[in-house]
This record gives C-alpha cells, structure tokens and sequence, in this order.
C-alpha cells in the first residue's frame, strides 16, 4: 500500500441516510480506505466519490525533494560567487546566472511552502499533528459540509497546495525565457515584468473576494458582499500595490544592457549631472548613438528607464503662497489670508507672517 494508486475505488451513496457501499476499481480495501468508510456513516447525501490510499511512498518522494532543491540550490549559489570572484566583465553572463538562480530559489520556496503546508499546516487543522494527511479526510470533511473557520481553512489548505505545484515551476520557467532571450528579443524584461505584475495583481484581486466572501458569509451568511467589497478595496488601491510589485519585479528581472548600452547611458548620465539636458548636449547625445549603432527609439527607452535619482536632478523651484483675502483692522493695520493657512501683515515696509 506504499503507491498512490495502488488500491482506489468509489464510495456509492445511493440514499440519504444509508450505509454507504464501495467499488474497487483497482486492488483491495486496505486500512486506510476501510477507517474512511467508517468515519463517514451515514450517508449525507446522494452520490458517488472516489477514494484511495494514504499514498504513504508518494507523500515520502514529496517531503524528500524540497531538500534536494535545498542542496541544489546551495551548489548553485556556491558557483555563482566563484564566478563573480573570477573577475569575469561579461555583465550579460552575470546576469544570465543570477536571472537562473533567482527562477531555481523560487521554485525552492514554493516547494517549501508546498511541504509545510501538508505536512505542518494540513496535519494540524486537521487535529493530527505529526500525521500523513490523508485524502480520506478531506472526503469525510467535504460530505460532512461543516463550514467552521478550521474547516473552510483546511479545505483552502488543500487548494493552495495545488497552486503550489505548478506556480513555482511558472516562476522558474519564466526566469529561464528571461536568461534565453534577454539578448536576442528586444523589450522582453519589460514583457515578462509587465506579465508577472498583472498575473500577481490579479491573485491578489481573487484572494482578497474568496476572503472577504468567507468572511460575510460566516458573519451575516452572504458572502458575495464581503467578496465585492474586498476587492473594490483593492481597486482602490491599485496604484501603491502596483508601483511595489514593479519595483519588486524590476528587481528580479533588470532590464538587460549590453556594453554599448552602458556605455550611452555613461554619456547621458554626464550630460544630465547638472539636472539639465541642454540642447548642445542633446545633439551630442544623438551622435553618440548613432555612432554606437544604438536607434534613437531605443535610446529613448534606455533614458526613460534610468535611474530617476540620477536622470531628473532638475532643481524644483518653490512657489510663494497667494492672498486669498485681505481685510484692515479698526486699528488699521492690513491682513492677508494665504493659500497655504499662513496669516501675513503689513508692517509698513514688508509682509511679516504672524
């Protein structure tokens, strides 16, 4: 009974409140599958659910592989500063290492997440700290349709562990399309940043509606309210989460540039040290693309897309508050009321601010 498929058949529920009758597909009822049959009892409701073994072996080769990742990924950290040690200048090189160590750790984490949640969290909402968890457990909880806040948490246990399968796999993958083709298709950092911000937008958007619907619809038993309101909250506030998944993703998927590219952006950074582009130095500027073969397109991108601390040191002229009103006192002196909450008056010669 060590394979997840081993023995599995269906429990037949033909009538509420029976005894509920089994149809192997493949193998025996073992003991795991015969303590499922039991903690169902009667039946709740009329229908037909497949049930197996506690893949025993199967969940081994799951807990094992999290930490040959870990190994794994120490291998390759440990090469990547010997690479970095070495001297090497090629910064496209660097970059191609640092782009697979970053997809290689996150699929690390998602595995670990993966295993703390069915071996810790799962376990332990199930009230079986220490135990295998067992898909006859789930199957039991579903039939027995209790929606209590350990319940709804263990059946979303079971779903993100689903999510946690392919997802780090995605993020590995697009990390690894970002090191292939950084340096042969044009603006594809700027794509698959765009991608990842938007697809993380996105489930933070449906997270939030299946909290806030779980949430009203253990408060006031209509869930569709909360869901609706959680995630207009997050419209909301589109704009701060956005900028941070951006800075986020420009983090792990910098904009590739080669030595040329460096070498325009040197110029365009002396050129704008004082926080002024004049026009002497912007036709300086087109021949130096033009002469590092570097279109005026993509010459653009590459100033719109430095490093603003840098590129916009423009002084920023302060501007003086107006008079919104202005009254004379029975002792005759003038008052005036400014924009910006200040109270000024005349003293004979100049405005003093009181």
């Amino acid at each position: 009974d060590l394979w997840v498929y081993e023995n599995n058949g269906w429990i037949i529920c033909s009538e509420v409140g029976a005894l509920p009758t089994y149809e192997m597909q493949v193998g025996v009822v073992s003991a795991s599958m015969q303590e499922t049959l039991d903690s169902i009892g009667t039946c709740p409701g009329i229908g037909e659910w497949a049930f197996e073994d506690v893949p025993i072996f199967g969940f081994f080769m799951v807990a094992f592989s999290p930490f040959v990742s870990i190994i794994a990924l120490l291998i390759m950290r440990t090469s990547m500063k010997q690479f970095e040690s070495e001297e090497h200048h090629d910064s496209s090189n660097r970059l191609t290492s640092r782009s697979l160590y970053i997809g290689f750790l996150g699929k690390v984490i998602g595995n670990m997440l993966f295993f703390t949640t069915l071996f810790i969290v799962i376990p332990m909402l199930g009230g079986g700290f220490g135990d295998a968890p067992s898909f006859g457990e789930m199957l039991v909880r579903d039939l027995a349709n209790s929606r209590g806040f350990t319940d709804i948490l263990y059946e979303y246990a079971w779903v993100f562990t689903g999510l946690m399968m392919p997802l780090p796999f995605a993020f590995e993958g697009m990390m690894f399309a970002y090191a292939a083709m950084k340096d042969t298709v044009l603006g594809i950092d700027s794509k698959l940043r765009r991608t990842f911000r938007n697809s993380i937008f996105t489930g933070l958007g449906a997270i939030s509606f299946l909290v806030g619907s779980e949430l009203m619809e253990s408060l006031i038993g209509f869930g569709a309210l909360g869901g609706v309101f959680l995630g207009a909250g997050i419209l909301v506030v589109r704009k701060p989460i956005i900028s941070s998944l951006d800075r986020f993703s420009n983090k792990i998927i910098p904009t590739a540039l080669d030595d040329v590219e460096n070498a325009y952006l040197q110029a365009y950074s002396a050129s704008g040290a004082d926080g002024v582009i004049t026009e002497a130095e912007r036709r300086i500027l087109l021949a130096t693309a033009d002469a590092l073969n570097i279109s005026h397109e993509r010459a653009a991108e590459l100033e719109d897309g430095f490093d603003p601390k840098v590129a916009d040191n423009t002084p920023q002229v302060a501007t003086e508050p107006t008079a919104v009103q202005q009254w004379t006192d029975e002792a005759g002196h003038t008052w005036r009321s400014m924009d910006d909450g200040t109270i000024m008056w005349w003293n004979g010669t100049d405005w003093q601010q009181v």
